[in-house]
């Protein structure tokens, strides 16, 4: 499977989205149509990336993926897409990215009867606002020691 096309239906919005929506904090007036809207907005390129983890090659797909969404996290946060993420930071989004593979596996799995939104609101707002800060910290702090190491 070329990386184009797994580049292509990427959604390389979401890791901003996530940080914007979830902060662990008080949910602003409005907080959950703007973020339905934005599910819905993304469920098509959801849907495309559901069907070729489903493929003959989707542990490939799974791998470059899983790859690509760690590199958008790292970009998001400053870190850099040439930097490999290690530690801490490494471990929190080796579990996000499985997790969201899962799921996305399990919606093609299912004919994509389960909707983006119908899985935001069973896991929002409890897990996505524990997981947004843990994220940021950890980022952060490996943007930080980076830039040490930069800098030095």
């Amino acid at each position: 499977m070329p990386d184009a096309v797994i580049d292509r239906n990427l959604p390389k919005q979401l890791p901003s989205f996530f940080l914007r929506y979830f902060t662990g904090g008080q949910t602003p007036a409005g907080h959950d149509h703007e973020v339905t809207l934005a599910l819905r907005a993304f469920q098509p390129i959801i849907n495309r990336l559901c069907l070729l983890l489903t493929n003959a090659s989707s542990l490939l797909v799974a791998r470059r993926v899983k790859g690509a969404v760690m590199e958008l996290w790292a970009a998001e946060l400053g870190v850099g897409a040439e930097t490999a993420l290690a530690g801490d930071a490494r471990i929190v989004l080796e579990c996000v990215a499985s997790g969201i593979l899962g799921l996305m596996a399990y919606r093609a799995e299912t004919g994509m009867r389960v909707s983006v939104e119908e899985i935001a609101k069973a896991l929002a707002p409890a897990l996505p606002d524990a997981l947004a800060p843990i994220l940021k910290r950890v980022l952060e702090a490996e943007a930080g020691s980076i830039s040490e190491v930069v800098h030095a």
